[in-house]
């Protein structure tokens, strides 16, 4: 099952107030602002990427961008917390790098490699973050905010491993020929 809105009255999130800490909170924050940067950004790489695994695979991810921002309102909602972003620097330097890619890499393989390490980076952090909220998540016995935020990981971590898999395709079709 898919939770991205509850099923049920015994599926919605109650987040209790000792759970919401101001440091889970920013991180919360933080996974929203670079959800809504990835569902911006994404779709300008695609144009930059040439190869068709890869181009599917940011469209897939970008959908899967959506899903996430869903389930982060709906946990903002559980909190009663207002829906905000919060920068997150170490993305913000992402970003920079994304846009600045036109200039430093050629078409082809050097470009799509360009594109894949970076979105890995960032998948890296969020899979990171989305664990310490699901962990603080867990110690406070909200067990269907943690599975939300199992799935958010699960998903993440799916995006970063058809990276890798597009990633060692290459390297290998390259060397073949």
């Amino acid at each position: 099952m898919d939770p991205i809105a509850p099923n049920s009255e015994q599926d919605v999130i109650r987040f209790t107030p000792a759970a919401s800490s101001v440091d889970f909170v920013h991180l919360l924050r933080q996974s929203y602002w670079t959800e809504q940067q990835l569902e911006e950004i994404l779709p300008l790489m695609i144009p930059k990427a040439t190869s068709y695994e890869l181009i599917t695979a940011l469209t897939q991810h970008t959908a899967t961008a959506k899903r996430q921002l869903i389930r982060l309102i709906h946990v903002f909602d559980s909190m009663q917390e207002r829906v905000a972003a919060s920068k997150s620097k170490y993305i913000a330097k992402c970003l920079d790098e994304i846009h600045s890619l036109d200039g430093k890499y050629a078409l082809g393989y050097p470009m799509d490699n360009a594109i894949i390490l970076l979105c890995q980076k960032m998948l890296s952090h969020e899979i990171e973050s989305l664990s310490s909220l699901r962990i603080e998540a867990v110690m406070h016995n909200e067990e269907v905010l943690a599975s939300y935020l199992s799935a958010a990981i699960e998903e993440e971590k799916t995006a970063h491993a058809i990276l890798t898999e597009i990633a060692l395709q290459s390297i290998y079709f390259d060397q073949a020929v």
